[in-house]
């Protein structure tokens, strides 16, 4: 996904795709840990945010409303999961786990907003850092579920 973002050209469906199969990993790793789980008050708030953010995006985004209805509807799953198993198993490889895909959603968000509503200041670092703390705090749950 980095590498088609990176790349000049009509490369961002790709890289939207890319992301989207890792996400649909990462619920796979929460489902498998802590399985599924339906908590109405875990999923709200992640709905809520998503149903946000699409309206900021909605008047903007032109062609590319399926593909970004879909990684929406991924992006929120992956994060309402995350938080399911932390309301589940309530470890602190779960705390991590949430955290990070709460950061994830922030930086796609961020980064959103910067390709189709308008450029905001100081994007790479609030894009670059929130994503990278969130692959950070991603793995380092995964290195904790596998120490447990």
């Amino acid at each position: 996904g980095d590498v088609f973002l990176m790349l000049p050209g009509n490369t961002f469906v790709w890289g939207l795709a890319s992301f989207l199969v890792a996400h649909l990993f990462y619920i796979g790793a929460y489902v498998s840990r802590g399985g599924f789980r339906f908590h109405w008050f875990v999923l709200l708030p992640f709905v809520l945010y998503g149903a946000v953010l699409l309206y900021l995006l909605w008047p903007h985004i032109g062609e590319f409303r399926i593909p970004v209805i879909f990684y929406a509807v991924v992006l929120v799953a992956m994060g309402w999961q995350a938080a399911e198993l932390w309301w589940g198993v309530r470890d602190t490889a779960a705390l991590l786990a949430m955290v990070g895909a709460i950061l994830f959603l922030a930086s796609d968000s961020i980064l959103a907003l910067d390709k189709f509503r308008s450029p905001l200041p100081q994007r790479d670092l609030l894009i670059m850092s929130t994503y990278y703390a969130a692959q950070l705090l991603i793995a380092w749950s995964v290195h904790r579920f596998v120490r447990i």
